[in-house]
């Protein structure tokens, strides 16, 4: 069985007052979303990491994390307009996904 961790970075930050969702602010000198990306491309236990981002951004999140060279990012797919329809999102079907476990 493969063990494929979701980060659900669905927010556009309406409100934490940003006109860029907050995933994408720096951090310790990176993008927020390039730290729980990077942890889960260094666990042993994870196989691969999905990115669903909110619609209208995963294009930004791609860019992000391009020049990262996480070798278990299998991609960054738009959500849905919940973090619910999110998770049971196709693309995540698509990427193995069989079970998601908050």
């Amino acid at each position: 069985m493969r063990t494929v961790a979701v980060v659900l970075a669905g927010g556009t930050g309406e409100r934490f007052g940003t006109s860029v969702p907050k995933q994408l602010l720096p951090f310790a000198g990176r993008p927020l979303i390039e730290h729980s990306v990077a942890a889960f491309d260094e666990a042993p236990a994870v196989d691969s990491v999905l990115v669903v981002m909110a619609a209208g951004h995963a294009d930004l999140v791609r860019e992000a994390l391009a020049g990262g060279g996480y070798r278990k990012l299998a991609g960054v797919i738009a959500g849905g307009p919940s973090r619910v329809e999110s998770t049971r999102h196709r693309g995540t079907r698509r990427r193995g996904v069989r079970r998601a476990v908050p």
